[in-house]
């Protein structure tokens, strides 16, 4: 996985997606704002749960996220269903769900109502994630009532920066002492 390097070199890290195999090394310059939530008075870690079919984009996702250990936690699903289990089992739940569209056998969009479907979990947060920005998608998503719909980049910068917006934006949308959702 990803090393870190002496303070101000960077990381790197095995790229499979969308750069090919190999080797990447990014400068510091290009990490995520860590400072920002250092000295923050929330009491407990972010919590997100990660659903994507895609196991190269799991592993860049977990990446990604991995810069922000200790401010937040990342659960993975590979799978609909495999998240619908995770959210209905007794348990901590998550504050919010990044949930890929296109997966086989239950889809993002299946999953998204089912969620919204269940008194239990209707409340939670659902961030849709797709290589898909068809106007018809981001409709539906929304119409099911999806908290933000967001199309993965093309290019490894650009979506290390998406990520360092979404944990801005969720973390910053939290008070210090957010509850944690529990299953009943």
């Amino acid at each position: 996985m990803g090393r870190k390097g002496p303070p101000g070199a960077g990381r790197s890290w095995p790229a499979g997606y969308p750069l090919g195999w190999g080797h990447v090394t990014f400068p510091a310059r290009f990490l995520p704002s860590w400072r920002r939530f250092q000295g923050s008075a929330l009491t407990r870690p972010f919590q997100v749960l990660l659903v994507d079919d895609n196991p190269a984009d799991l592993l860049l996702a977990q990446e990604v996220f991995s810069e922000y250990e200790g401010a937040l936690t990342v659960t993975t699903c590979s799978s609909g269903r495999d998240a619908l289990d995770r959210l209905r089992s007794p348990g901590t739940r998550p504050d919010v769900v990044i949930l890929d569209v296109n997966m086989p056998v239950m889809g993002g969009f299946e999953v998204l109502q089912a969620i919204k479907d269940d008194p239990a979990l209707v409340c939670i947060p659902v961030v849709m994630l797709s290589t898909s920005s068809h106007p018809g998608d981001v409709a539906r998503a929304y119409t099911l009532h999806a908290s933000s719909y967001m199309v993965k980049s093309s290019s490894f910068q650009a979506f290390m920066d998406q990520v360092d917006a979404f944990v801005t934006f969720w973390r910053e949308s939290r008070t210090p002492s957010w509850p944690e959702r529990a299953a009943t």
